[in-house]
């Protein structure tokens, strides 16, 4: 499997999950989007969708929000201190 067609079948996999309004999934899906993304050099694209994993996982209070954090600070996209809710 190509890495293309594994990000197709993890965008059809996150479409679903919108449609379902599972908000859990959504935080564990675009964090890996980001990870994958983050792998191919595109670090933009990365820190896109790890934002979205850190609004996803704050609304359901994931102990990953810190990670999700953490890799957007260390990205140069937050800054501060990071409060578990």
């Amino acid at each position: 499997m190509t890495i293309d067609a594994s990000l197709n079948e993890l965008n059809q996999v996150l479409l679903e999950a919108h449609e379902k309004g599972d908000q859990a999934k959504l935080a564990r899906l675009y964090q890996t989007l980001a990870y994958r993304l983050e792998a191919q050099g595109d670090s933009d694209a990365a820190c896109f969708f790890m934002t979205h994993a850190y609004v996803f996982g704050l609304a359901v209070g994931s102990p990953d929000a810190a990670l999700t954090w953490e890799f957007l600070r260390d990205h140069g996209r937050e800054s501060g201190t990071f409060r578990p809710p």
